[in-house]
């Protein structure tokens, strides 16, 4: 009898000062092998390594972000005039990726949750990879581009043309334009595929990179991944910048007179989806041969079970069967913080989803500036705003180690210095006179603007006219450009908080489907409609369209700023302060939450002193 009191004794102690773990077997052994099916020789097993692992996660994030944030965007503008499109159009493509990825991140986040994440990785990455390829297939079927100015054999417009000059010009472009505008379903699949497997980084990826390394290393990890994430854009905006300003039908020269800063000018982007798609491919194949669990997986998984919160204590393991997801949604909609962290992102995610995506076109719209110039603007400015905003809210998160409830604190304070930063968005040019559009002048003798006189005129006639957009200098660029970087350092320092606090908010298995399910909302309620809004707004602002002709297809050739300015800052600073007050109601609840997660666990430990206190007095007793 003694003996067996000891034995309780000892065992009420192991279950007090040591987790829980798991006997290793065989099974577990073989699934830490990294390698292909039967192939996993020795000297592979040196990329079986957390290290490896998040190398090539950040690889595939990084190109990825390459392709759908940075040349996606970038090309926005040369897609429209090239295959004759209107801005709702162009965002509708994006709309049909946010589809796709709530669709399969939704089943696909739910299963991975208890699976192999890295084969549920490899397999998106691969279709991305072909969806980028498939985006550019339109270019080698549309036939070569013809300007439509270029084409029509004159060089003077003031100079007086018959009246089948103008029956001309049409019939000339509705050849034009016909058959290309019948290769947006081929963009639509795309985006389709594209969507479908990138969504699979950010819900999958995360919570495999999450399980394999220590949880108070794990912020800096994932601030680590989104800083390389964040560059992405930046490098695909840089390289579309150069890769535009070589000609759409390379290595076919440009018509004559025909340069990089007239409107009309059509870049190659093609090359960039092509070369995408390829390096996308390639990395499939090393996160394909990466275990289910790395070695270390139980050692990190116990210590994070004791660092959870209340709501994430209860592990009910979900993810073996498909009549359980039904649960697990109730689980998560019952956690009021994780709740108010999705209504808070989904606000947040109005403006980049819609505002980002056309984001080198409003500059180039608002500053008449050509697509590269641009791009390469968008590039450079992203590429130091974002990978400091992120990398910088990491560092303090591991310097602090903070934990979900100090995360959230982190992010409503950040949000605050945002909404602030958002009001830099009113700075913009002027609109552009342009006679016959916005610029009036009694009869066809009157000149037109300084900034639209050829240099070229002939000194018996005191007007004349330019082909495409006249240029104009405009001081407002730089100030807007200054308060851009800052409000873009200031939003991506949000993105590790809300990614923290959101996972350790839920349970262990529920991780995975916790990003994944928060995902689906923000694309279904936020992204997929946010660019076709903007793209609607900036038909709205539309001046001018092509569309003289009788086609139903139409591009706009000039822009109402104003209006522009109107609806971006209008919506963006509502968007920003209704996102601060969600943080920081999620913050309220969640600190309760903790609170309470820790007053349990005092009180099982007071309870289970009390219990051995009264084994020791049995003892002495017998």
């Amino acid at each position: 009898m003694h003996i067996s009191y000891s034995a309780e004794v000892v065992q009420v102690q192991t279950d007090l000062n040591t987790p829980h773990q798991q006997p290793s077997s065989k099974k577990e052994t073989h699934k830490s092998i990294f390698g292909w099916g039967f192939f996993h020789p020795a000297w592979l097993q040196c990329f079986n390594h957390r290290w490896w692992l998040i190398t090539f996660l950040f690889l595939y994030g990084f190109f990825a972000e390459v392709l759908v944030s940075g040349f996606a965007a970038a090309t926005v503008s040369s897609l429209e005039k090239r295959f004759t499109l209107k801005s709702a159009e162009t965002g509708a493509l994006t709309a049909c990726s946010e589809v796709s990825a709530a669709i399969i991140g939704f089943i696909a986040s739910y299963y991975a949750g208890l699976k192999h994440k890295g084969r549920f990785l490899s397999i998106g990455a691969l279709v991305v990879g072909i969806g980028s390829i498939v985006y550019a297939l339109p270019h080698f079927f549309v036939g070569p581009y013809q300007p439509i100015f270029t084409a029509s054999n004159y060089t003077d417009l003031c100079v007086a043309k018959p009246i089948s000059f103008a029956d001309q010009v049409c019939k000339a472009d509705s050849v034009a334009v016909a058959p290309a505008h019948r290769f947006y379903p081929i963009f639509i699949v795309a985006q389709l595929m594209m969507g479908a497997g990138y969504n699979l980084l950010w819900n999958v990826g995360y919570a495999y990179m999450d399980e394999n390394v220590h949880p108070t290393s794990s912020a800096l990890y994932l601030a680590i991944m989104a800083s390389v994430t964040g560059i992405g854009p930046s490098i695909g905006f840089i390289i579309s910048g150069t890769i535009l300003q070589i000609y759409v039908d390379t290595p076919a020269s440009p018509p004559p007179g025909l340069t990089f800063y007239d409107p009309r000018w059509i870049g190659a982007w093609w090359i960039c989806f092509i070369s995408s798609g390829f390096i996308i491919i390639a990395i499939s194949i090393p996160l394909f041969a990466f275990p289910k669990h790395l070695p270390g997986f139980e050692k990190y998984r116990a210590i994070r079970e004791e660092m959870a919160g209340s709501n994430a204590q209860i592990d009910h393991r979900y993810g073996n069967n498909i009549k359980d997801i039904f649960k697990a949604i109730k689980e998560l909609l019952t956690n009021v913080p994780y709740l108010l962290i999705v209504a808070g992102n989904f606000m947040e995610y109005i403006v980049v989803a819609g505002f980002g995506y056309f984001l080198v076109k409003i500059i180039e719209t608002r500053f008449y500036m050509a697509a590269f110039q641009a791009s390469l603007t968008v590039g450079y400015i992203a590429l130091a705003s974002g990978g400091a905003g992120i990398l910088l809210s990491g560092l303090i998160m591991k310097f602090f180690k903070m934990s979900g409830v100090a995360a959230i604190k982190l992010t409503w304070i950040i949000s605050i210095a945002d909404a602030i930063a958002i009001l830099t968005y009113f700075v913009y040019c002027g609109n552009l006179p342009f006679a016959g559009v916005n610029y009036n002048y009694p009869d066809s003798l009157t000149p037109l603007p300084a900034t639209c006189v050829n240099s070229t005129v002939v000194a018996a006639r005191p007007y004349d006219a330019v082909g495409g957009l006249c240029r104009k200098q405009c001081p407002e660029l730089i100030p807007f450009l200054v308060g851009l970087t800052i409000s873009l350092t200031i939003m991506s320092a949000k993105i590790v908080p809300t990614i923290e606090a959101m996972m350790r908010c839920v349970s262990e298995s529920q991780r995975s489907f916790a990003v994944g399910f928060s995902w689906i909302l923000l694309r279904l309620a936020a992204s997929l409609p946010a660019p076709i809004l903007v793209g609607a707004f900036f038909d709205q602002a539309c001046l001018f369209w092509n569309n003289n002709c009788n086609t139903n297809a139409a591009t706009c050739l000039v822009y109402d700023n104003t209006a522009i300015t109107h609806y971006i800052c209008g919506i963006s600073l509502f968007v920003k302060i209704s996102s601060t007050i969600c943080f920081f109601t999620s913050w309220i609840f969640y600190k309760k939450s903790h609170a309470k997660s820790f007053s349990d666990k005092v009180i099982q430990i007071s309870d289970a002193k009390k219990d051995l206190g009264q084994i020791r007095q049995i003892n002495t007793y017998i």
